[in-house]
């Protein structure tokens, strides 16, 4: 699917979004109302209900009062320099916003469980929070109301932000006619793969033509086994699954194959692709190719940041990101091993939402109208401070200094990156080849399509409990599948699996319905 027919589809998910809140009444003012906590039991914690808005945010005003606004978001690790960052930032947000920013990094593998325990504490000093369909997900928590609407905030104070960005940005963003997240722009056509460490590659031969799946590498691991004993052939973490590698569309709790016209829906643990994987990860560790602590890490980028580490996944293989791979790779140049073509994802996995209980929603969104619009504070966040962190080798492009105190590497959590530096050994039309692939790329059939499960609540709750208790020690080989997964499988039915698969597959077949008119 082509960048004409996104349009189309955008128009009519937009047609139905329209749709679907003139028959609510329309509740949504684009203002700020107030919404229940998520903790609270009510009838309009979700987005099709009375939405959290806000047209309660004060005018915009020449002289702004200060005010403080909290902003958690992840990181891969703590960094040294985060109290001289957060200096500098204020400097900029202070004569800018007159807004003073606390920043509250929080390591990736523990963000989604701690952000979880502050909003079910009532999030008091919560003004901006990062989400995404993967971590503290998105469409979960708008549900409960955890998220402010930002219709109107984003006409009033956001406009740069909506100029910014393609129209099927805001499309994927959209639940039930609302916004409540702004995504951070970025690569959103991806390709799912292995970054191999190149000095193995070449070492052991390894035949990039001839990969087309991932237990193809199979032999290259057992090379890397038999002569390398302090290298790790494949590090993994412990939620190791990459359903696009099989051929499957997988988002939240439901899955379907990209080659079905008919999209059936059907629960990813259930699918003879599912066990094949696990029976390969299972495989794998017995043979010693899996980091052995892959179980009860969540994140895997110490190892890798060793140069310890001959592989691992990659879910994006950007254009450039080789250079971004190398430095995560503890400065070893490293290939890309792709293994799905180019297919337009979407821009949920990362975004910036408005806490439904942030004292000052007009400020919040001024501060994400200028980190997505303003080079100098943006950069800052991403990369440092010049000549401490990095150094400029070109107009746009800098080198990373090594040891400096700052360098998280997640410019995607903040911000647009092509209002970003790019880093060293990236071709300087990275950006340009990066927004040319958003607009090629395929769409999923399901594009646009959010569903809300609230109906279905105590099931997806007991679900995730269930998939909590069996997804890690599956994933990463540690347990034998045809001994656990049945078992597996059975919590789950009881949990509601099933139920909530139907209600899942019922609102597709009348999103399809009023898609196609």
């Amino acid at each position: 699917m082509n960048r004409t027919q996104r349009t189309r589809i955008a128009a009519a998910v937009a047609l139905c979004a329209t749709m679907a809140v003139s028959a609510c009444g329309s509740n949504n003012s684009n203002g700020a109302s107030n919404a229940p906590s998520a903790s609270q039991p009510s009838d309009s914690a979700s987005p099709s209900a009375a939405a959290a808005t806000s047209s309660s945010s004060p005018s915009a005003s020449p002289a702004l009062e200060e005010v403080t606004l909290n902003w958690y978001y992840p990181q891969p690790s703590a960094q040294a320099d985060q109290a001289a960052i957060e200096e500098a930032f204020n400097k900029i947000t202070l004569e800018k916003l007159n807004a003073k920013v606390n920043l509250h990094p929080i390591d990736f593998g523990d963000y989604e469980q701690k952000m979880n325990t502050i909003f079910a504490a009532g999030a008091s000093d919560v003004d901006l929070v990062w989400t995404s369909n993967w971590s503290f997900v998105y469409s979960k928590n708008a549900e409960k109301g955890a998220f402010l609407s930002l219709g109107g905030l984003l006409d009033q104070y956001g406009k740069d932000i909506k100029a910014s960005m393609p129209d099927f940005v805001w499309t994927d963003v959209t639940l039930d006619g609302n916004i409540y997240a702004v995504p951070s722009y970025q690569v959103a056509a991806k390709r799912a793969g292995l970054v191999v460490q190149k000095r193995f590659a070449d070492k052991y031969n390894l035949d990039v033509s001839s990969i087309k799946k991932l237990a193809d590498f199979e032999p290259f691991f057992e090379e890397l086994k038999k002569n390398e004993p302090d290298i790790v052939p494949f590090a993994i973490n412990n939620n190791f699954m990459i359903s696009e590698l099989y051929g499957i569309v997988q988002s939240g709790s439901y899955a379907y194959y990209k080659d079905d016209p008919s999209l059936k829906l059907f629960t990813i643990y259930e699918s003879p692709e599912y066990k094949d994987h696990i029976e390969l990860d299972r495989r794998w560790y017995e043979k010693g190719y899996l980091n052995k602590d892959a179980a009860t890490i969540k994140d895997r980028a110490t190892l890798i940041g060793t140069g310890n580490a001959a592989a691992s996944i990659d879910v994006t293989m950007k254009p450039g990101g080789e250079a971004e791979a190398k430095k995560q790779f503890g400065g070893n140049d490293v290939i890309f091993v792709p293994l799905t073509e180019a297919e337009f994802t979407g821009v949920q996995p990362t975004m910036n939402a408005v806490s439904r209980t942030s004292a000052n929603p007009d400020r919040a969104m001024m501060l994400l109208n200028l980190i997505n619009t303003d080079s100098e504070l943006y950069n800052l966040i991403s990369f440092g401070i010049e000549g401490k962190h990095y150094t400029k080798i070109g107009d746009n492009t800098i080198r990373l200094i090594e040891g400096s105190g700052y360098s998280p590497l997640t410019n995607w959590v903040f911000g647009n990156i092509m209002n970003g530096f790019l880093l060293e050994g990236r071709p300087a039309d990275t950006f340009e080849q990066t927004k040319a692939l958003n607009e090629s790329a395929k769409v999923r059939a399901t594009f646009g399509f959010n569903p809300l499960l609230d109906d279905v609540k105590t099931e997806v709750a007991g679900v995730k409990a269930v998939e909590e208790q069996y997804i890690r020690m599956l994933a990463v080989g540690v347990v034998a599948p045809d001994k656990v997964l049945p078992e597996f499988i059975s919590k789950l039915k009881k949990a509601g699996s099933d139920k909530i698969l139907a209600e899942e597959q019922k609102q597709l077949d009348e999103w399809l319905k009023t898609s196609k008119k």
